[in-house]
Parts: C-alpha cells; sequence; structure tokens
C-alpha cells in the first residue's frame, strides 16, 4: 500500500505566508541593502559638505590675512608716495625759479646739481608710482578671492539653512 503525502492547498501557504511574524529589523522581506546604501550615501555628503565647509571658513580667513597685509603694503606705499610728492614739488620749483633768473642774466649759472636733484626725485617718484601699482593689484586680486570666498560661504550657509527647513 503506497502512501501519498498529504498536499496542502495553495490558499493554506497564501494564509501562512501573510501570517509570518514581523522581521526584527522592520525590514518586512524587504533588503537592508538599499537602506543601508541611502544612509551611507546621506553620510557621505554630509562629510563632504562638512569637508567643504571647513575648507572655505579657512580660505575666508587666510584671504582676510592676505588682505590686510595687502591693504598694509599699500598704505605704506601710498605713504612714500606722500613723502615724495613735496620733494618732487620742490626740486621742480627750485630748478624752474634757477632757469628763469639765469635766462635773463648774461653768464648763464651752473644749474647741473639741480637738475640732478630733480632727476633723483623723479627717478623716486616713479619707483614709488610703479610699487604703489602693484601694490594696487595685489590689493585688487587679494580682494576678488576674498570676495569670492565670502560669497561661497554665504551660498553654502543658505544651502545649509534651506535644507535644514526641508
Amino acid at each position: 500500500m503506497k502512501v501519498e503525502a498529504p498536499t496542502l492547498d495553495r490558499s493554506v501557504d497564501h494564509d501562512m505566508a501573510m501570517r509570518r511574524p514581523a522581521r526584527p529589523d522592520g525590514m518586512n522581506g524587504r533588503s537592508p541593502k538599499p537602506l543601508k546604501a541611502a544612509f551611507l550615501a546621506i553620510r557621505e555628503d554630509l562629510e563632504r559638505r562638512s569637508r567643504e565647509w571647513v575648507t572655505v571658513a579657512h580660505l575666508v580667513e587666510q584671504n582676510r590675512l592676505h588682505l590686510a597685509a595687502a591693504e598694509i603694503e599699500r598704505d605704506a606705499a601710498y605713504k612714500l608716495l606722500a613723502e615724495i610728492v613735496p620733494t618732487v614739488e620742490e626740486t621742480a620749483r627750485a630748478l624752474k625759479s634757477a632757469m628763469e633768473t639765469n635766462k635773463d642774466s648774461d653768464v648763464p649759472g651752473d644749474l647741473k646739481a639741480l637738475f640732478d636733484n630733480s632727476d633723483r626725485a623723479l627717478e623716486r617718484l616713479e619707483r614709488v608710482a610703479s610699487d604703489l601699482s602693484a601694490q594696487l593689484a595685489w590689493c585688487r586680486s587679494t580682494w576678488e578671492q576674498y570676495s569670492s570666498t565670502v560669497e561661497r560661504e554665504k551660498e553654502l550657509r543658505a544651502q545649509m539653512l534651506g535644507n535644514r527647513g526641508a
């Protein structure tokens, strides 16, 4: 005599599957991999944003220091300019006066020393003007870098505050 194994009705299989207790991890049959990947992506994004924020904050501070140094150098160049301009004007007046006086004379005087003084003052003025131009270019470049990093910092702050409300 042959004994056949009882067959279960498909509806019984379905009912048993429906009565299966929930998984302890709360996934209820779903794989934990997508959720883990989502959390990893969020963590990586937060780490990236955090590094970017710190980098921009350091850049703002570094650019602020460079800007301060550029401003000090620029101010020093303007101070030299303010010192040399009166010297240039004085040597020019002395030379002009001596030339006017000697024009009417039958025996022109020796104005070599006055020309040399005026020439040295103008050469110094030229060096100061050249230095001042370079300082101004440095100051401008440093200001533009500082300004752009401050704008980037504002953008990051706005993003952070915007995400806070989401």
